[in-house]
This record gives C-alpha cells, structure tokens and sequence, in this order.
C-alpha cells in the first residue's frame, strides 16, 4: 500500500502538482479516477505492482479472466487511492 501511494504522488509531481491545486474535494476524486483510467502507463504500472504479488495460482485464474480480473483491480486501485489521498 505505501508503494501504491509513493507511486502516486510521484506521478502527481511529474504533472506539475495541479491535484493539490484542486480544492473540491469531488474535483479530486475525479481526477484520481480519470488519471487511473486514462492514462495507460501509469494504469499499466499500477496493475503490474498488483500482478507481481500473485501467487502462481492466482495468476492463472486471472489468465482464464483477463478482463473483468483487471478491471475489478482498476477499480479496487482508484477506491483505495481516493480514500488515501488528501
């Protein structure tokens, strides 16, 4: 979870900071998902951290069901970086 958060922010700080300019705490929200959702290298990135913690059994099941697997995991991402982020 704290690496999750670390990459992140760092990903905030590559984009000049505007999430801590926003002041609406929706507007915030909203970015996080649409940042996670659109931009594909740090989605890619994100679900490769989640990928790598799977045990060997895990992964197959997500080969078998590649598609709805990743996107509960997007979507378990943008949940758990909207609750954590200030």
């Amino acid at each position: 979870n704290s690496l999750l958060l670390k990459i992140y922010k760092h990903y905030l700080e590559q984009r000049k900071g505007q999430f801590y300019k926003l002041s609406n705490p929706k507007e915030k929200l909203s970015y996080i998902e649409h940042s996670v959702q659109k931009d594909s290298k740090l989605r890619e990135l994100l679900l490769g951290l989640v990928i790598g913690h799977f045990t060997e059994e895990e992964y197959d099941t997500y080969l078998r069901t590649e598609k709805p697997i990743r996107k509960r995991i997007i979507n378990l991402l943008v949940q758990r970086l909207q609750d954590q982020m200030d």
